[in-house]
C-alpha cells in the first residue's frame, strides 16, 4: 500500500539556494550532517545519508523542480521506490519548500518501527543555510 505526505517550509533563502545545495554533494552533506554524493543530471545516481538513501534523477527543473526515486537499506528488493518532488517558488523574499513523497507503508526496523511518513510527521526537516 502506497502513503503519500506533503511537508511545506518556509526558508529566507533562495528556491536557486535551495535547489543547489540539494544537488550538489558538499552542498547536501553540510545541509544533512551525513555523507551524500549528488549530481545535477537526469537519469544520474545519488546517495545520501552515508548510503542509507539512494536513487536517481527523473527530472530537474532548474531552481524550480526536484523529482527523484529514493530507495534505503530498508527496502525489500521486491518493493517499489519512492517518488520525491521537491518544488520550489519564491514568495515575498522566502523560498517555499514543497516535498510531496510517495512511499510504501511498511514500518522501518532503522526508523524504530515506524513508518517514513509516521517519522517525518513528528519531525520537521530544516535546511541549513
Amino acid at each position: 500500500m502506497k502513503e503519500k505526505f506533503e511537508i511545506r517550509e518556509f526558508f529566507n533563502v533562495s528556491p536557486s539556494l535551495i535547489y543547489h545545495a540539494w544537488l550538489d554533494s558538499n552542498a547536501h552533506t553540510e545541509m544533512t550532517g551525513g555523507e551524500a554524493e549528488c549530481s545535477t543530471i537526469v537519469d544520474e545516481d545519488f546517495s545520501a545519508w552515508d548510503g542509507y538513501i539512494w536513487g536517481k534523477n527523473v527530472q530537474l527543473v532548474n531552481n524550480q523542480e526536484i523529482v527523484q526515486t529514493w530507495r534505503t537499506t530498508e527496502f525489500m528488493q521486491e518493493d517499489e521506490d519512492s517518488m520525491v518532488t521537491i518544488l520550489l517558488k519564491e514568495v515575498e523574499y522566502q523560498a517555499v519548500l514543497d516535498v510531496q513523497n510517495n512511499l510504501n507503508a511498511r514500518p522501518r526496523k532503522k526508523l524504530g518501527f515506524l513508518t517514513p511518513s509516521e517519522l517525518f510527521l513528528h519531525h520537521r526537516v530544516a535546511l541549513v543555510t
